[in-house]
């Protein structure tokens, strides 16, 4: 992979870059001191619980769109944008065929509506018993996807602005090399420029420089538009490097650098209110906490600065992609899949049918019904399986950066590490067979500390907070009255 002048500054000053995963041996400042406060405001954000996080995520949430839409209308007029948009839209479907390729598409999808994360249980948590789950999924769902084509857009408008002026650098070193190559014919570059225009010079390249160019192919760069973008479009190179690379084309830099920035750390914050609010809501609702909400949420905050002070040692951004590819992907699919299997066949999709219809007012569908039960643990046992055997059955590789070529080579990774990506996928997965083998083999009772609402059967410990009280539980189950007839209150849960 080709070096530019942005890609050396990200590597060599923003990230000062080691050549291996394994030589992490001191901490960037810059990186580490900006965790420090990343972590700091996030704290600050969510002390208070839903009350202070949800009043910060109507910025988070809707400034990133502000700033999109300007990207947008600058994006689309430079030049080579209708080629990257042509390039989106005319994928490799030879990609169809690798399982790698749907988990990440799978992935993308759970990272972008905070499936398996917990997040939008614990927010759910939150809302009215009569709210309306089967709207907010399908907007949810709509949301999502419009929103994913509409970033798609601008990103791919500023990948073919990079990649339009990449083929041109490259087009130009081309010419050099082919007037050094044949004097007789171009004494100078100029000559070269006035033979071939840039699309003839392309069609050329295509061809292998038949005929009597053919000396040519041997020392040509062979500039390949395609290949460039796909290149452009690997890791946090796509944000860091390739955005910043059409910022400086744009008039007042610093104000858009300042905008794009302020529109990432938006983008972090958001995501991390609902990933924490998920772990806070879990632990607060099993009683096993007794501290309260602030210093709880200041020890989570600790332990998850400390854990990502990895990520802030030169080798940090090799630990990034190393955590991406499998506690990211793997583990998140398990977690997921057990979900699933969880709500509809333990808790029984027909208990958790007739939830939602009292809730909503209507029974769920078949469509709904096939998929809970069928189509979406199929698919995501299909997914995790196939790229599991996939990625077994060849070598597992990164891009390291070589300090002495200024440029990213792929490289395997040591056994050891792979080690590390094995033990955080059971990590993630550990706790839903411990929980269940303790529970089954009663040697941990958690009946305990859940209320005698939440034990009736029908109901759960959310549910709780909707019930008048104890003695309305008492009165329900003496005179033989459902859930479904008792009077919700509003939730106040903080």
């Amino acid at each position: 992979m080709s070096s530019s002048t942005t890609m050396f500054f990200w590597n060599r000053q923003a990230l000062d870059t080691t050549g291996s995963i394994g030589e992490f041996d001191s901490f960037n400042p810059h990186i580490t001191i900006s965790l420090i406060v990343a972590w700091t405001l996030i704290y600050l954000c969510v002390m208070k619980g839903i009350k202070s996080s949800g009043k910060v995520m109507y910025a988070t949430a809707t400034f990133p769109y502000v700033v999109t839409t300007i990207f947008l209308i600058r994006s689309v007029t430079l030049e080579g944008a209708m080629k990257g948009l042509w390039h989106m839209i005319n994928p490799d479907l030879h990609k169809l065929y690798s399982p790698t390729v749907w988990l990440e598409a799978a992935t993308q999808i759970f990272y972008s509506m905070g499936l398996g994360f917990g997040g939008l249980i614990a927010f759910g948590s939150y809302n009215p018993l009569k709210n309306d789950c089967k709207r907010d999924a399908k907007w949810l769902a709509l949301c999502n996807v419009v929103t994913s084509l509409y970033t798609a857009v601008v990103i791919f408008c500023v990948l073919g602005y990079m990649g339009h002026n990449t083929m041109n650098t490259c087009i130009e070193k081309d010419m050099v090399m082919m007037q050094s190559i044949f004097p007789d014919k171009f004494p100078t570059v100029d000559d070269v420029r006035k033979m071939f225009s840039r699309e003839q010079y392309i069609e050329l390249m295509a061809h292998k420089f038949s005929g009597e160019f053919s000396k040519m192919a041997e020392h040509s760069q062979m500039c390949n538009y395609a290949t460039i973008i796909s290149e452009a479009a690997e890791g946090t190179g796509l944000a860091f490097v390739v955005f910043t690379e059409a910022i400086l084309k744009f008039p007042f830099p610093p104000a858009w650098s300042i905008l794009f920035f302020l529109m990432l750390l938006s983008l972090g914050l958001g995501s991390m209110f609902g990933t924490l609010e998920g772990v806070i809501t879990s632990l607060n609702d099993s009683h096993l906490i007794t501290v309260t909400k602030p210093v709880l949420t200041a020890v989570l905050c600790a332990s998850a600065c400390l854990i990502g002070l990895l990520f802030s040692t030169r080798a940090g951004q090799y630990w990034v992609a190393l955590f991406d590819s499998f506690a990211g992907s793997y583990a998140l699919m398990c977690v997921a899949f057990f979900e699933v299997i969880a709500v509809v066949y333990v808790y029984g999709y027909r208990r958790f049918s007739r939830d939602i219809e009292f809730m909503t007012g209507s029974t769920p569908g078949q469509y709904w019904l096939i998929t809970w039960r069928f189509v979406a643990p199929i698919i995501m046992a299909v997914l995790f399986t196939c790229s599991v055997v996939q990625c077994f059955s060849k070598a597992t590789t990164y891009y390291a950066y070589d300090r002495e070529t200024t440029k990213q080579k792929e490289t395997e990774y040591p056994i050891w590490a792979m080690f590390i990506a094995l033990l955080m996928v059971l990590l993630a997965i550990l706790p839903t067979f411990s929980v269940w083998f303790l529970r089954y083999f009663k040697i941990w009772k958690l009946e305990a500390d859940i209320p005698a609402a939440s034990k009736c059967l029908g109901t759960t410990q959310s549910t709780t907070y909707m019930l008048k009280s104890e003695q309305s539980f008492n009165r329900m189950t003496e005179s033989n009255v459902s859930v479904a007839e008792m009077e919700p209150i509003p939730v106040t849960r903080s």
